[in-house]
């Protein structure tokens, strides 16, 4: 299953993704705030799954010429995506369970066009938003069968002149009334993980100081162990746990990754994305355990095991988060459809 407290701060770090974001980030200093939790926690959470869309955080967050990540074959018309409300959304914060109705529609095209930079704006009915992620999963039919014609959102498929910054075109539409998510095509490559021997495939985020960890499980866990928040996992549990992991039978290799190495593994990889950077801290990346399965293990089974252990925050399977991101982003299904 998708890790719960990283679908969360993904969809808010992305909502929260414009140039408003990151001039409220200077404001604020060295002191983390809600919008500098969300993306940093946004950015941390995809960056540790090798997953495109850190890129994107602050690509969008700072509207600067970051290089962005390949076109897929979903979102090679347009540059901007924007998925209007079905009514069937998990989260409700912006559709409140509500489908964009036909007056909204109307009146979406013509504030879309007027925004600066674009220059084309298509409406994708329902029809043909289904049959483009049919065209897209059509070597997963297991997915295909879970997501009826009703489930996929319409759309607006935006084209933006040269030069304009992506950051600008998105941060005006997803505060129009109809909208539930707006992506941008910095958002859409580096998905599928799942084929690459070298990809780790459950990662197991640790109880600790870093907003990742902010979940029941690690209150409930410190609670009983320390009694003070953000104390995290106690040694003998992390070494408890290591040995627990090394011991599965599905398990080829295991590594524990603390803040310092992640962080500069972090600094590395992004380095030309200087919005990024400023916006996410040592102190946000959290200690995990990066584990890589046999051929034939069962990952989503390792991780439901995982998740479970004292003083785990959350384990997450890489190909499940990979698909529901690409599901998201791509088409603006935000329902999980692993397991």
């Amino acid at each position: 299953m998708v890790n719960s407290v990283v679908k969360h701060h993904l969809h808010e770090g992305l909502s929260e993704a414009d140039g408003g974001a990151l001039r409220r980030l200077e404001v604020l200093g060295g002191r983390w705030r809600r919008v500098a939790t969300r993306l940093a926690v946004a950015a941390t959470a995809v960056w540790v799954l090798g997953v495109g869309t850190a890129g994107s955080v602050a690509a969008s967050s700072a509207g600067e010429g970051a290089a962005a990540a390949p076109w897929t074959q979903t979102l090679r018309r347009a540059d901007v995506s924007v998925f209007l409300c079905t009514g069937r959304e998990e989260r409700d914060d912006f559709c409140h369970g509500r489908p964009t109705g036909e007056r909204q529609k109307r009146t979406l095209a013509v504030s879309l066009r007027k925004v600066p930079g674009v220059a084309k704006v298509t409406f994708e009915d329902r029809k043909a938003a289904y049959k483009r992620f049919r065209k897209a999963f059509a070597d997963q039919p297991d997915i295909v069968a879970k997501v009826r014609p009703e489930d996929v959102p319409e759309s607006y498929q935006i084209t933006v002149r040269k030069g304009t910054k992506l950051a600008k075109v998105v941060g005006a539409a997803k505060r129009m009334p109809g909208v539930a998510l707006v992506s941008d095509r910095t958002m859409t490559g580096g998905y599928d993980l799942t084929d690459d021997k070298n990809t780790d495939h459950v990662v197991v985020f640790l109880c600790g100081a870093s907003s990742l960890a902010s979940s029941s499980a690690c209150e409930k866990y410190e609670k009983s162990k320390t009694s003070k928040r953000g104390k995290g996992i106690t040694a003998e549990d992390r070494d408890a746990l290591e040995r627990e992991i090394k011991a599965m039978p599905e398990v080829k290799k295991v590594h524990f990754e603390d803040q310092a190495e992640a962080y500069a593994s972090f600094r590395e990889a992004y380095a030309d994305n200087k919005a990024l950077l400023s916006a996410t801290r040592k102190s946000d990346m959290p200690e995990s355990f990066r584990i890589r399965l046999k051929s034939d293990a069962d990952s989503p089974r390792v991780a439901a095991v995982l998740g479970e252990r004292p003083g785990v925050a959350q384990a997450m399977d890489v190909r499940c988060f990979s698909l529901n991101t690409k599901l998201y982003v791509g088409h603006g299904i935000s329902s999980d459809l692993c397991g």
